[in-house]
């Protein structure tokens, strides 16, 4: 019998296609489906590889972060402090000069000097420990709070455990007039002698040198402890990722070579020293492998066993620990590697039933191993995104509060402290302010100098002219009783002016008897009767500052002169 005819040669061929495609299909599965069986352990270990190469690079980038922000912020408090400094240092300058200007007529250098020195000392700032020092030029030490016993002597003689030869703050004297210098001094309430910075200025007309400076010990404590805040701040309660840190004492090791400042999963045990010979559950000392690290490249990624947060029984952990030499920090941050064990798991079993289903399980499983990448990468895109908020936050709050220190001293740079009203430096800004617009608009521009009369130095008044009892009722009183555009400046010790913008000298003069009646009036919490007499005087196109304003002191002279509580004008 023919096999093959013309009947049924096409259903031959189709039957040998169909067979010839079923065999190879089986001949492909059955070799798939062995060589995949061998290939599932290479799959599972690639696919660790690349999850603890992903967690390993955004360990290695947090961290990165929080190293680059405890090292901004330390640049950013030195830089704070050095501003602070050379800004009290040029506040004090300011006092000097004004004083030996207010005083040059009536004293000698000596008493001006004295006057100086007695406004200067009692100043403090900084939380107490800022004060101002002052040396001459035959380096004698003329100013310094901390030890006034040590006053009148060569700075030599005062300070012989710190001397070098020759030493830095010495060697200001023969550079230029005001700058930053580093060098190690004696700490008056550490009695130790530590790294300090301060800021120096010349005072050529009194052949001193004025000063002011900072630990940096302080420095160092002021940051490390606002970085601490705010990673004890930031970490969640709930979450099993955070930032831990070790103060290094020994990198080479030891049964103390190590302080923990912060760990959230174990608040309990910061403050404690560690030990490098401590091992995990499986005998591994892993401190003594990332210190090891740590000496070589001055990093290390380990892998470990150690319990979770709220938890007792270790699990497999992997940390990335980085040094911070400038503070001998360690700063570190791990994961769990208990999510990559169950997706190891579970991609398992998808690989043993990609072999069972065949060809049609194939989509499947791709579709299901899609999701779980899509889903891996959501979680992790969402975890950066919200650290990288979490640190916008914090480079907010640290702009907010760089605003309101440099709010606080503008105010205290233009301000009087113990009145509240404008002093000295503020006023000479608007003087030229006025002046330019006097001479440019045409308008009149007038001032009135005023002082409490019977004030001399010495008298029993004195005392209670400090404070709320006169100055600054005196002050809030003349502020209520002039224009808003008006400038009340504290001019001395107990002198004050009013520049007046608008206002021709007989107007300035109405203003100023008008004054002195309210201030002859109030009575005052000392029980004595307070009075002032008044210079006036207006601005002409011809004036200069000087001109301007010694023509209102002489008018202000005329009034002592006529018997005092009245109005003078020149």
């Amino acid at each position: 019998m023919q096999l093959f005819n013309e009947s049924n040669l096409k259903i031959a061929v189709f039957i040998c296609l169909i067979a010839i495609v079923g065999l190879l299909s089986l001949s492909f599965l059955a070799l798939y489906s062995f060589d995949k069986y061998g290939d599932i352990q290479e799959e599972l270990d690639s696919f660790q590889a690349q999850y603890i190469s992903q967690q390993t690079l955004l360990l290695r980038s947090l961290v990165d972060l929080q190293v680059q922000y405890i090292d901004t912020h330390r640049q950013q408090i030195e830089q704070n402090q050095r501003h602070v400094l050379q800004t009290r240092i040029l506040e004090a300058k300011a006092i000097a000069n004004n004083l030996l200007r207010a005083n040059a007529v009536r004293y000698n250098k000596q008493r001006i000097k004295k006057i100086i020195l007695d406004t200067l000392r009692p100043i403090r700032f900084n939380n107490g420990r800022g004060y101002y020092f002052i040396y001459d030029a035959d380096e004698r030490l003329v100013l310094y709070p901390p030890a006034p016993e040590k006053e009148g002597l060569y700075i030599s003689q005062a300070f012989p455990e710190v001397q070098s030869a020759p030493h830095p703050i010495l060697q200001f004297a023969e550079k230029k007039d005001s700058r930053f210098v580093r060098y190690d001094w004696l700490d008056p309430a550490t009695r130790k002698v530590g790294p300090k910075i301060s800021y120096l200025t010349k005072l050529p007309k009194l052949n001193w040198v004025i000063g002011s400076g900072i630990y940096l010990d302080e420095l160092v404590d002021q940051a490390q402890h606002q970085v601490i805040g705010d990673l004890k701040q930031g970490a969640h309660k709930e979450s099993t990722d955070y930032f831990f840190v070790y103060q290094v004492n020994d990198i080479h090791g030891g049964d103390t070579f190590a302080k923990i400042l912060v760990h959230p999963a174990r608040p309990e045990s910061e403050n404690q020293h560690l030990l490098d010979e401590y091992t995990d559950i499986h005998g591994r000392p892993f401190r003594k492998a990332f210190l090891q690290d740590i000496r070589k490249q001055g990093d290390a990624l380990i892998s470990y066993w150690y319990p979770q947060k709220g938890q007792t029984t270790p699990q497999k952990k992997l940390s990335y620990f980085k040094l911070y030499p400038k503070w001998n920090w360690i700063v570190a941050r791990g994961v769990y590697l208990d999510d990559m064990e169950e997706l190891l798991t579970a991609k398992k079993e998808l690989f043993i039933q990609e072999i069972k289903k065949k060809t049609l399980l194939f989509s499947f499983l791709f579709c299901v191993f899609f999701l779980l990448v899509t889903g891996v990468a959501f979680m992790l895109t969402k975890t950066i995104s919200g650290l990288i908020e979490g640190y916008k936050e914090i480079q907010a709050r640290q702009n907010d509060k760089l605003r309101q220190v440099n709010k606080n001293l503008q105010k205290q740079a233009t301000t009087d402290r113990l009145t509240g009203i404008a002093n000295r430096r503020h006023f000479n800004q608007q003087l030229t302010k006025e002046f330019y617009r006097t001479k440019r608009y045409g308008s009149n521009l007038s001032l009135i100098l005023f002082d409490i009369d019977n004030v001399k130095q010495g008298d029993d008044i004195l005392a209670p002219l400090k404070g709320d009892q006169v100055l600054r009722p005196l002050a809030r009183l003349v502020a209520c009783n002039t224009r808003k555009s008006d400038l009340v400046v504290r001019w001395g010790r107990v002198k004050f002016a009013l520049l007046l913008s608008e206002t021709d000298q007989d107007q300035a003069r109405q203003i100023a008897e008008k004054l002195r009646r309210k201030i002859s009036d109030y009575t005052f919490s000392i029980q004595k009767q307070i009075t002032c007499s008044f210079g006036v005087t207006q601005y002409q196109l011809t004036d200069q500052s000087g001109d301007f304003i010694n023509r209102c002191d002489q008018a202000l002279y005329d009034a002592k002169k006529a018997g005092r509580n009245v109005v003078c004008s020149r």
